[in-house]
């Protein structure tokens, strides 16, 4: 399921794919303008490339969000 998810209290926004409710490969935006696009596992990053907006930096490669 393809879907937009908008979280009015952190002015995030997620535009991907859904599996069982939770996201599971697509792009969030959050209010400061960084950028993650990738694969979730349990609507937490998995996998992908984070784009920083104030500086040119980019991290590509895999995330630990479950420790």
């Amino acid at each position: 399921m393809e879907g937009t998810l908008k979280y009015e209290d952190s002015e995030e926004v997620y535009t991907g794919s859904f599996v069982d409710g939770q996201k599971a490969c697509g792009t969030i935006t959050y209010k400061n303008g960084d950028e993650f696009s990738g694969d979730f596992k349990n609507s937490r990053r998995f996998c992908g490339v984070m784009r920083f907006a104030n500086s040119s930096e980019i991290y590509q490669g895999e995330f630990n969000e479950f420790g």
